[in-house]
């Protein structure tokens, strides 16, 4: 049996221009093994998916971006976790 749990992400990009040159990803390593993710997490009982992605934002990048809009939804397995992922769209600010 799995654990069901609500989730965001997002995926920050930087523009020059009105174009997208770059976007920020999270450098992790587990059981040596180098990945990249992007930043997100878990939404705590009583949070909004807005107000869980913002907090996430800080927590893991202290930057501060513009949400642009929610790109997608999806459910993911791993972990004996079922994940239902809520993805946005964000551009840096600072």
């Amino acid at each position: 049996m799995s654990n069901k749990r609500k989730t965001v992400r997002v995926i920050i990009t930087r523009k020059e221009e009105n174009k997208i040159v770059s976007f920020v990803l999270m450098y992790r390593e587990r059981d040596g093994e180098i990945y990249y993710v992007t930043i997100g997490g878990g939404i705590e009982t009583g949070e909004s998916e807005m107000t869980a992605l913002l907090r996430e934002i800080q927590e893991e990048s202290g930057l501060e971006v513009s949400i642009e809009r929610k790109i997608d939804q999806r459910h993911e397995m791993h972990d004996g976790l079922d994940d239902e992922i809520s993805i946005y769209l964000a551009t840096y600010i600072s």
